[in-house]
């Protein structure tokens, strides 16, 4: 069964690191309240660091470790970037410019894609739905 593909788009109050951080609390939140291990693909190893700081902060932290860190195979949430080996997660929330395919992701059950406000990351979501269509995978757009 193919997984299940989303199209999360940013608000304007999610632009910048500490929004994107805001953006990927709302969407783990539900995910983590079922208990779903999740991997977050960063786009390079910058915003991994940035956002493994970032999801630490307020209340509503998200408890998570980078994907070099020794405990990765237990942790709850991972943050990989590329390049770094990512555990199996039923959930993994691309950051990256490219598609995944979740064919080579063991157990791969959803991916999440947010959908920047620039105009490059619009374009380059747009390409990511098409890539999953024609990998035989029909995305939805959620809308929050």
């Amino acid at each position: 069964m193919a997984p299940r593909v989303e199209f999360h788009p940013l608000s304007a109050a999610q632009g910048g690191a500490d929004g994107l951080a805001t953006a990927l609390r709302a969407v783990c939140a539900p995910l983590l309240a079922d208990a779903e291990p999740i991997a977050i693909l960063a786009m390079d190893a910058g915003q991994a660091r940035t956002l493994d700081q970032a999801l630490w902060q307020g209340h509503d932290f998200i408890a998570h470790c980078l994907a070099d860190d020794p405990d990765h195979e237990v942790a709850q949430v991972v943050i990989a970037a590329p390049g770094q080996a990512v555990p199996a997660r039923p959930c993994l929330v691309n950051l990256r410019a490219e598609a995944i395919d979740p064919a080579t992701r063991s157990g791969c059950r959803q991916v999440i894609e947010l959908i920047p406000l620039d105009q490059a990351g619009r374009q380059a979501a747009r390409q990511r739905w098409r890539a999953y269509q024609q990998g035989g995978i029909k995305p939805v757009m959620v809308e929050r």
